[in-house]
């Protein structure tokens, strides 16, 4: 019995430890504002969502050609929709000018390899990849540019890092290997769907990783419950689920970009009232636990003073028994002449 505890609480610190881990790594995803819809300040039409689209295809087959970690290109969309989201220096310009908006994703892939591969790729050479459409000082001043719009805040965490964290709450006998080779192409489709732009890599990370476990068919229904209970702690559960139903809808489908924004409105909208019902709800339950903890702590006391009263009763009658026994053995006793002794 004892080894078993002792598996038992190493499971469970384990789990203290992924769940800290990532409530780290949600503190940094909040310093960073979600993107927004900058499409709709591009007035002449000239970049829209298959513009986006194109650009997120262009970093995701440069990653690939270049051998390098498909990480690298999403932390490239990434630095990409948060600059034009953010409406600083150039930004705004760019959604009205396909070469610089182009320019951006191309310069984003560019600061994304220079922090995140081994790999050098020199900005000769991304001319070169270019075919010398942009020119090298171009490239220099937008990095700069966009640097200085993101506030420099480059480590973000992304979806699949909340991944890698999540799979370490999975029981132990399931293949987290092959769950999440298929959540990494899960999030490279997220990536050419504007709509997860507004969601927190968190939410997105999990609700792939849902599908995924929801398609293979993985976790029992009570598993499936204590993986959502554990998770509830940190991550915005009712977020995921609303997200959740877009990816088993299928996410290459476009849909247009005001009603990816009034959807995600609505989903806000709803996690929010869910969020206030289910606190009030654990309010009453420890209101309920807290006055039957409290009844059983008195029935419990009731019981110890009748224990020590019965005790006490039992120990002085047992005295007044031996007094008796003492007593009556004295009176019958001789002395030594013979006679019987009195009671003094």
């Amino acid at each position: 019995m004892m080894p078993t505890t002792t598996i038992d609480n190493d499971y469970t610190h384990h789990h203290d430890d992924t769940l800290s881990c990532i409530q780290a790594m949600r503190g940094q995803e909040d310093e960073v504002s979600t993107c927004i819809n900058y499409l709709q300040f591009s007035y002449n039409n000239s970049v829209n969502v298959s513009s986006r689209t194109a650009m997120v295809t262009w970093c995701q087959q440069l990653q690939k050609k270049l051998k390098l970690s498909p990480e690298t290109a999403s932390f490239a969309i990434s630095f990409f929709d948060r600059y034009l989201s953010s409406g600083k220096g150039k930004s705004r310009q760019a959604l009205q000018d396909k070469y610089l908006f182009q320019l951006s994703a191309i310069v984003s892939f560019y600061i994304s390899v220079k922090l995140y591969e081994t790999t050098e790729l020199t900005v000769d050479t991304l001319v070169k990849i270019c075919k010398g459409c942009y020119a090298k000082p171009d490239i220099i001043e937008t990095e700069e540019e966009i640097l200085f719009a993101l506030d420099y805040r480059l480590a973000t965490p992304l979806p699949i890092h909340f991944v890698k964290e999540y799979i370490k709450m999975l029981p132990p006998e399931v293949d987290t290997n092959v769950i999440l080779d298929e959540c990494k192409e899960r999030i490279g489709d997220t990536e050419m769907d504007m709509y997860y732009t507004f969601c927190k890599a968190s939410v997105v990370g999990l609700s792939c990783l849902l599908n995924v476990l929801v398609k293979k068919n993985l976790l029992s229904s009570t598993q499936r419950q204590v993986f959502y209970l554990q998770l509830s702690k940190t991550v915005d559960i009712i977020g995921v689920m609303e997200v959740q139903k877009r990816g088993v809808q299928g996410t290459k489908q476009e849909v247009d970009v005001s009603k990816q924004v009034s959807e995600k409105s609505n989903i806000e909208s709803k996690a929010k009232l869910t969020a206030i019902t289910i606190r009030q709800m654990l309010d009453d339950q420890k209101k309920e636990i807290r006055s039957m903890l409290e009844d059983q702590t008195n029935d419990i006391k009731q019981m110890l003073d009748k224990q020590t009263i019965t005790k006490e009763a039992e120990e002085k009658i047992k005295a007044k028994e031996d007094m008796k026994q003492i007593v009556a053995e004295y009176s019958e006793a001789k002395d030594e002449h013979g006679c019987y002794a009195r009671c003094a």
